[in-house]
């Protein structure tokens, strides 16, 4: 994490160009802001930060207070997002306390975020940027920077093949799950809605929040 452009270029390695001017490409439009770039990474960079790996996940958030924290610090902070693993990224202090009380000694409190999703991820090391986890920045919006984007085949569902390390987050097992039951409801569309609309009265009695997920043609069927 960089508050400013000057950390940038400290944090990679590579005697490519185009590597590091389609970076900037997307800085100048994206940063700060969520989205997240994989690039070679310097040799003062610990593997331990890194997972093993010799890229580096850089992003300047676009919170004031994330930036002042950074500056303050003197140097660029190594963190993750503030969950335990499998647990949905927090959108509220509260979120992050009920989590991790107990095991960090301090929350700065910024109040919520702004957007709620995690950032996009996007590998710049290689030849075609490369979406390995989406965000609130999509593909359309980079490719209206960048002439190509691919996305990783571990996003669209394909197997990934054996032995391959994950280059982020989510991409080989479960990852932000939130607390919470999926009922599926299969047959005939009168009866999907109606059994649908029964549970929703059902879950809400028992003080559960209930969300629908359906198609245009029947979402306005639901009561909830």
């Amino acid at each position: 994490h960089i508050a400013d452009m000057e950390q940038f270029y400290p944090l990679i390695k590579t005697d490519n160009a185009k590597i590091i001017a389609r970076a900037e490409a997307l800085a100048d439009v994206f940063w700060p802001g969520p989205l997240t770039m994989i690039l070679p990474k310097a040799d003062n960079i610990p593997y331990e930060t890194t997972g093993g790996l010799d890229t580096v996940a850089i992003r300047m958030p676009s919170h004031p207070l994330a930036r002042d924290f950074i500056r303050e610090s003197g140097r660029m902070i190594a963190a993750p997002s503030a969950n335990t693993s499998g647990r949905p990224s927090p959108t509220l202090a509260s979120h992050v306390y009920e989590d991790m009380q107990g095991r960090i000694p301090l929350i700065l409190d910024g109040g919520a975020v702004g957007i709620g999703i995690e950032s996009t991820i996007i590998d710049m090391s290689t030849d075609t940027p490369t979406i390995l986890r989406p965000g609130y920045i999509t593909k359309d919006m980079l490719e209206e920077v960048l002439p190509k984007v691919n996305i990783d085949p571990a996003v669209t569902g394909r197997t990934m093949k054996k032995n391959v390390v994950a280059k982020a987050p989510g991409m080989k097992y479960r990852h932000y799950a939130p607390k919470g039951q999926l009922t599926l409801v299969e047959g005939d569309r009168d009866k999907v809605i109606a059994r649908i609309n029964e549970l929703v009265k059902e879950k809400e009695e028992e003080g559960h929040k209930v969300g629908v997920i359906g198609t245009d043609e029947t979402l306005d069927s639901y009561h909830a």
